[in-house]
């Protein structure tokens, strides 16, 4: 359990926000960044967002006598870390900011917190014993997108929109998301800025600028800013850059190209980004399934070609393989997380850079991608017993995070420390401002893979023939997701 002591949450205000102003003051001496290091240590400037640090946000006040709130969540990475909160002020401004946020709510309300972390093999298994026990064991579960559909599916969380006070047209929820979640108008999963993994875990693609000058490709931050990175443009580029490293006559993953993917889910953005979707939702919330559609056939046909057609292109089964060519400045472009940045990619000297999935023509509005599987989903337990506190809680922390801690991990920690150059910022923006779900990505286990991996699936098999697979499989997976729709049905009757 963490106590908060609530008399000193002013002082450490003000600390956190001169930390974060102080961010531009330093040498310029490039970080030796680490996993758990978020310290930022940069030339670059960084502004405060008075607005958004003053905004107001409605909520009643309340003394809630000392109660404990209980969350479950994961620590496993610094993604995830921060998302329930942070033991005490270390100096790191990502764990200040949210170690403050939970201190100003814990003040507001009178609050503290009780925080269980529990990995991937036994997440799931605690949260349906404790629920299915009746146990009003925690508050607020926050757990990986691909782990808490099945517990909704059983039906063990509440609606949030039954529940008081938690309003998703305010900034520090990502309405667009939250709409995507829902089925039926009915939303058993939540995420805004509380889930740091919301932008931590946007998938994007790394560029290797230093070969990119290497090779004399454009000024691709141009083209991006155009409108003009397109499936053509991307296709073209990296069609002219292979190169037999070790001379041996045969091309393989000790070599050098233009691009390298996982054949799996990293293959899903581009699905997105080409203008497709998996499923829609009709008039009634309801999804659509849109697979068997000339749009989807067309985005597939396109994705087939890179992968498989480009002899500037390494597709492997293995997801580590082309991230250790990247690693290794054997690719120009390669697929990933956004926080891949400061992780997997910390120690190179080449000069990296994070661009968006290019789009399929100039006529698309934005680069659309989408989330890892691992991103975080907030829900609330059907066990708990006073919704009205909880919403109330769930708002505030939202709030805070909002004003305090998204600046300090998006603004500060990966637009300064982690971004190895400077036209990332903007191109972040992008990338956030096209992130989408889909309802087939979310509940892709069981006979619903045969949907959600379809394009890894034919890629692995080296078939373009998406018209019969689609014939095969459909019966089964569109049963499997039916039923799903048919529990959510029967929760509302």
């Amino acid at each position: 359990m963490t106590r908060i002591n609530r008399p000193v949450a002013a002082l450490l205000l003000v600390s956190l926000l001169a930390g974060i102003c102080s961010c531009g003051e330093s040498s310029g001496d490039e970080p030796n960044v680490t996993e758990s290091d978020s310290t930022v240590d940069t030339a670059v400037e960084i502004t405060v967002e008075t607005d958004r640090s003053e905004i107001e946000d409605n909520l009643p006040e309340a003394d809630f006598e000392d109660y404990t709130f209980r969350m479950i969540g994961r620590q496993d990475n610094f993604v995830y870390q921060y998302e329930m909160g942070a033991d005490e002020m270390n100096g790191d401004v990502i764990n200040d900011a949210a170690y403050t946020r939970n201190i100003n709510v814990a003040d507001r309300y009178n609050i503290n917190y009780e925080i269980t972390y529990r990995g991937w093999s036994d997440f799931t298994s605690t949260v349906s014993q404790a629920v299915l026990a009746g146990e009003d064991s925690f508050d607020l579960v926050v757990g990986a997108a691909y782990m808490l559909p099945s517990l909704a599916v059983d039906g063990l969380f509440v609606d949030w929109y039954d529940i008081p006070n938690v309003d998703f047209t305010n900034p520090w929820w990502s309405t667009d998301a939250i709409g995507e979640l829902s089925i039926a108008n009915h939303s058993y999963f939540a995420i805004g800025d509380f889930c740091l993994s919301n932008i931590g875990i946007m998938m994007c693609i790394f560029y290797n600028r230093t070969l990119g000058e290497d090779y004399k490709l454009d000024n691709i931050y141009e083209i991006i800013n155009e409108g003009k990175w397109t499936y053509d443009y991307f296709n073209n580029t990296v069609k002219g850059i292979h190169s037999d490293l070790n001379g041996d006559t045969v091309m393989d993953s000790n070599d050098l190209y233009g691009f390298g993917n996982n054949i799996g889910s990293t293959l899903q953005p581009f699905v997105f980004s080409l203008g497709a979707r998996y499923s829609e939702k009709d008039a009634n919330d309801i999804p659509v399934y849109t697979i068997n559609t000339e749009q989807f056939f067309n985005a597939f046909e396109q994705i087939y070609s890179l992968h498989m057609e480009n002899e500037g292109v390494w597709a492997d089964a293995d997801f580590n393989v082309p991230r250790n060519m990247f690693a290794n400045s054997q690719l120009v472009f390669n697929t990933g997380a956004v926080y891949h940045s400061a992780t997997l990619y910390r120690d190179m000297e080449d000069v990296v850079g994070i661009l968006p999935f290019p789009k399929a023509d100039e006529s698309m509005d934005k680069y659309y991608t989408c989330h890892d599987p691992n991103v975080s989903l907030m829900a609330v337990p059907i066990t708990a017993t006073n919704l009205d506190r909880i919403g109330i809680i769930t708002e505030a922390l939202s709030v805070e995070s909002y004003k305090y801690v998204t600046p300090a991990f998006y603004e500060t920690a990966l637009k300064v420390k982690y971004s190895r150059d400077d036209e990332t910022v903007q191109t972040l923006d992008l990338i956030k401002d096209g992130v989408t779900f889909d309802f087939v990505t979310l509940y892709s286990t069981g006979d619903g893979e045969k949907y959600a991996q379809i394009v890894a699936n034919l890629l692995k098999e080296g078939s373009t023939d998406i018209a019969s697979y689609y014939a095969e499989n459909s019966s089964a997976a569109e049963a499997y997701f039916d039923e799903i729709i048919d529990s959510y049905l029967v929760m509302d009757e």
